[in-house]
């Protein structure tokens, strides 16, 4: 079909996931198979894929079927439908009821944001796991700049209440306590802060 170069168009052309060491240097990579799924299944029979199409609407859902409707109007009747769509699916929520949907808790905090790409930054989710529970994470973004991510785990009831308190409170808040939490947290924390928007 032709579809690869476009897909790798918008594809972060991150190569894998790598650990870094407390010395900043890479170890255990895991490298990325490109389209390997869709390879994998683009011949058979029973599989049809529509790029270039989104689920507008779930037309009906029971124990048997799912009935869609498309983007372009026409109404498909499956029987699955996986919601890929996130967090905030809209998908989950056309199919089932907010009392069905239970949201749990894993005590994790994560904050996103982008930095200017480096010379020295490579193609690589890169991944420091720092002590008391922190993980600081850079991956490549299609558009040229490097996704940055803090991740904090609590340790302790009063850190738990602190960062309940700041996802819900306003940006100063939560940037205040990113600087706290991990300020010496290594590698390229301090960057991190640094180019924080």
């Amino acid at each position: 079909m032709g579809l690869m170069d476009q897909i790798r168009r918008f594809n972060t052309t991150e190569k894998g996931l790598q650990f870094i060491n407390l010395k900043g240097r890479p170890f255990a990579p895991f490298t990325v198979k490109e389209a390997v799924f869709y390879e994998a299944t683009k011949d058979h029979p029973n599989v049809n894929y529509l790029f270039g199409t989104t689920i507008e609407k779930v037309v009906s859902n029971n124990d048997n079927t799912v009935k869609v409707e498309l983007s372009h109007g026409e109404v498909q009747e499956c029987d699955l439908l996986v919601a890929a769509d996130g967090q905030w699916s809209n998908m989950r929520k056309q199919c089932f009821p907010s009392d069905y949907v239970n949201v749990v808790h894993l005590d994790m905090y994560v904050a996103y944001w982008t930095i200017p790409r480096l010379l020295s930054d490579n193609n690589w989710w890169n991944i420091y796991l720092a002590f008391e529970s922190r993980l600081i994470s850079l991956r490549p973004d299609p558009h040229g700049p490097i996704r940055a991510m803090f991740t904090h785990m609590p340790c302790n009831d009063a850190q738990e209440m602190a960062w309940l308190e700041a996802s819900k409170s306003d940006r100063q808040t939560q940037e205040e306590l990113l600087r706290r939490e991990f300020a010496g947290a290594g590698w390229q924390a301090q960057r991190l802060l640094d180019a924080m928007p």
